[in-house]
């Protein structure tokens, strides 16, 4: 299963017209999953040479520890390779620091392997399973401390950084200043609002960091959440703003047009619902 989904991704993502870096996040848990289960395949076949007795059994077995070598020495090159790439804004301190834990994984690892003792092992399980995730981690928690978002990637250039800038945050402040007018028709609701599609509803997330109701998934297509279950929530006042965009067939859109009141400008679906307007159910 975690094979085939770690197969399954690069294919639907090459075949993209677009990709965002945050999409790759899906590719974690298959990862993470073959990993630990190639930890735990490694620690039995170790466990089972020990019951059997060293010697020249042991020397027979040791493929699978030398190939998460190899897979070792391969992550914290790639890692070093990310980090020192032209360009890039990595601090001073993340290359020492990639390479010393690095260096002491695979020393320890070999040292294992001449000298299959169980201290050995643990540390160099230990070691490894902290190398690995390393600098990706520590980009995450440094765009995370900086305030960045979802148009930004770890150890990002200053041009490609401003050049992001240059396209996203002005329109984010204007989705911001819009967020602060839509607040005031919140009236306590949990949601700001609902929106047609999610990724308009995104956008007011990112910028507000308020919870936005997405209608109709990506495409607006999507068939979630039903007219009736939409219908419910206006009753319960879990949303009262309702923001679409352009012209809409879809019945839901159609509904809340038809039964909400317009307070948006022409060319604009801005709509207010009551629990009211939906009736009794």
């Amino acid at each position: 299963m975690w094979t085939g989904w770690l197969l399954t991704l690069p294919v639907v993502f090459s075949f993209g017209s677009s990709l965002n870096a945050y999409y790759t996040a899906a590719l974690s848990p298959p990862i993470a999953a073959i990993v630990g289960a190639g930890v735990v395949s490694g620690w039995r076949v170790w466990a089972r040479e020990q019951r059997r007795g060293r010697g020249a059994a042991d020397r027979k077995s040791v493929l699978l520890p030398i190939g998460a070598l190899a897979l070792l020495i391969g992550a914290v090159g790639y890692q070093l390779w990310l980090t020192t790439s032209p360009a890039t804004t990595a601090p001073d301190w993340i290359v020492p620091l990639t390479i010393t834990i690095g260096a002491l994984a695979v020393l320890v690892f070999v040292a294992w392997l001449f000298r299959p003792a169980r201290v050995l092992l643990i540390t160099a399980i230990a070691a490894g399973t902290a190398s690995l995730p390393f600098v990706p981690t520590t980009g995450s928690v440094l765009l995370a401390s900086q305030g960045k978002g979802i148009g930004d990637t770890p150890f990002e250039s200053a041009n490609k950084a401003q050049f992001y800038k240059s396209i996203l945050h002005q329109p984010q402040k204007i989705v911001i200043e819009a967020a602060k007018g839509f607040k005031h028709l919140q009236d306590g609701a949990p949601y700001l609002m609902a929106a047609q599609t999610s990724a308009v509803a995104a956008v007011f997330i990112d910028a507000s960091g308020e919870e936005v109701l997405p209608i109709g998934g990506f495409s607006g297509k999507t068939p979630s959440p039903t007219l009736n279950e939409l219908k419910s929530d206006i009753r319960s006042g879990k949303f009262h703003l309702v923001l679409t965009v352009g012209k809409s067939h879809d019945p839901r859109l159609l509904w809340m047009r038809a039964h909400c009141k317009g307070v948006g400008p022409a060319g604009v679906g801005l709509d207010i619902c009551s629990p009211s307007d939906a009736g009794n159910g």
